[in-house]
């Protein structure tokens, strides 16, 4: 058992801690006030060479897939300056990944290269309104036409790059119920009957979420992702990556005002004593440093088991909920501690503290997380649902 990176990954972590801090993580409270994607946050994260992976070199890409391990490891330095940077980092992964192993050549030609080196960007459309997580339930409907188009219509809401040059969009094509009818398409914004809305949002605001209202859009057959009615099973590939990715990434902006705030409670004079002398600041600040380690831990484990291709979803769901609640709550315990001014904008922690509080909810809400971890210890007669059965005998 090894709690150590490699040596290669520790020299892609010190490359990245060293970028970031130079690249991104100046400006981030001017920044962070933005509404809509944030394209100025690519050209960076080209710089930092986190551009292009899954993308074959003749597109402008990489070449090669980004290892799980780096990919966890991506996510944290990231975080550590800018949480949005990396989520629009880790989208660019997933749009690579699903086009590349999905899309038609034809589709991967028109769009790869543009993709591959920030040009375009491709938001994700499966969420819609009154549906939340229960993905199994998309009413988006796609009819297929003579000529091999289809026509879809219908609402996604928490659109993460509501303002992208495309989307990939979850669609119901069958009649088969829950997760059997869907199916995915490459769908880009200009087509006739897109129209997209922003949220006002309290955090996160770089990342541009809001809604996407799709009337009568005609998408060529080219677009079809995979399979007809194969595209769930994609979209649970996408958020067992996902879950662990974004607990690093909260962790990421904890250790960074947790560090903030050991070094102000080191300064700080209160009745004669330094704060930091007084246990239930030093020993608050360890208890949360605690569990910031173990989320850790836990995040890279599942991580690991994706990379020895090895089911994780149980671990993936910890690793949400634990690791974003004790960001979120080591997050809060600084501000505190930092008196009155953790209520100014002279410290990083209330922005830090919106932006990680959204993963309350975004990419399965820590309830939902801890339901898909319940499944796999208790079983899935415990689950609070019952998982729609196929109505025929065709298997996918």
């Amino acid at each position: 058992m090894d709690f150590d990176f490699t040596d290669e990954e520790l020299l892609f972590q010190k490359h990245l801690r060293e970028g970031v801090e130079r690249l991104i993580a100046p400006g981030f409270k001017e920044r962070w006030h933005y509404d809509g994607l944030n394209r100025d946050l690519l050209p960076p994260l080209k710089e930092l060479g986190l551009l292009g992976f899954a993308w074959p070199e003749e597109y402008g890409g990489q070449g090669v897939i980004l290892p799980d391990i780096m990919h966890g490891i991506a996510f944290l330095e990231l975080g550590r300056a800018d949480c949005s940077s990396s989520i629009i980092f880790g989208a660019t992964v997933e749009c690579a990944e699903v086009l590349m192993e999905l899309g038609t050549k034809e589709l991967q030609d028109e769009w790869g290269p543009r993709l591959a080196t920030g040009e375009a960007y491709c938001g994700y459309c499966f969420v819609e309104p009154g549906m939340g997580t229960d993905l199994g339930n998309i009413q988006t409907r796609g009819e297929l036409q003579e000529d091999g188009s289809w026509i879809i219509s219908g609402d996604k809401a928490s659109v993460s790059f509501c303002t992208s040059d495309a989307f990939i969009v979850a669609v119901r094509t069958g009649d088969q119920p829950g997760a059997y009818g869907v199916s995915l398409f490459f769908v880009p914004a200009d087509l006739e009957g897109v129209s997209v809305s922003i949220y006002e949002d309290f955090g996160m605001k770089e990342i541009g979420r809001g809604g996407v209202a799709l009337r009568n859009d005609r998408v060529p057959a080219k677009y079809l992702l995979g399979e007809r009615e194969g595209g769930f099973k994609p979209i649970m590939h996408i958020f067992d990556a996902g879950r662990p990715a974004l607990a690093l990434m909260c962790i990421g902006a904890a250790e960074t005002v947790m560090e903030q705030c050991v070094e102000y409670c080191k300064q700080r004079e209160v009745f004669g004593q330094k704060l930091s002398k007084y246990e239930a600041i030093s020993f608050g600040l360890i208890e949360h440093k605690t569990k910031l380690d173990l989320a850790k831990m836990m995040a890279f484990k599942a991580f690991w088991l994706r990379s020895q291709k090895k089911w994780n979803a149980k671990e993936a769901g910890q690793a949400k909920f634990y690791g974003c609640e004790a960001a979120f709550e080591s997050i809060w315990f600084c501000t505190r501690a930092f008196g009155h001014l953790g209520y100014t904008s002279e410290y990083d922690a209330l922005y830090r503290l919106a932006d990680v509080m959204g993963f309350a909810w975004g990419d399965g809400s820590w309830e939902v997380c801890k339901m898909v971890a319940a499944r796999d210890e208790f079983g899935e007669e415990y689950l609070p649902y019952t998982r729609r059965k196929r109505t025929d005998a065709v298997s996918k």
